[in-house]
């Protein structure tokens, strides 16, 4: 896969990828930008890390300023993906926001029925 400049062999880490090998390979032989766009939680230190550890080479060609470009494009269109999404319950505890991933309080769990405004998919 690719990420900014950076190609990356992800083989061996396939097995390993929290949402699944399936997920990973649906960037095979491309860019995982538009992916990490979506999924917000690889916007980490921790998992830029692991990724460089995979680096087997760079892209010859390579623009900073046209990959600064085609970043806010897609930024931009990823921004319209999520403009209906609903208010949440300040109660929530958030993970992510892009896409939305919460945890209800531990006060939600006296009952077994979930409050409505707790609940969401």
């Amino acid at each position: 896969v690719t990420y900014k400049h950076g190609v990356y062999d992800v083989t061996n880490f396939l097995n390993m990828h929290p949402g699944g090998r399936k997920r990973l390979l649906l960037a095979a032989g491309g860019s995982i930008e538009k992916y990490w766009a979506q999924f917000t939680l690889h916007d980490d230190d921790a998992v830029r890390t692991m990724l460089e550890s995979m680096r087997i080479g760079n892209l010859a060609g390579y623009s900073e300023e046209d990959a600064r470009r085609a970043a806010e494009a897609l930024q931009q269109k990823e921004d319209q993906r999520w403009v209906n999404e609903p208010k949440r319950d300040e109660g929530l505890a958030v993970m992510t926001m892009r896409p939305f991933n919460a945890e209800a309080p531990a006060e939600a769990f006296a009952s077994f029925l979930t409050p409505n405004n707790l609940y969401f998919v």
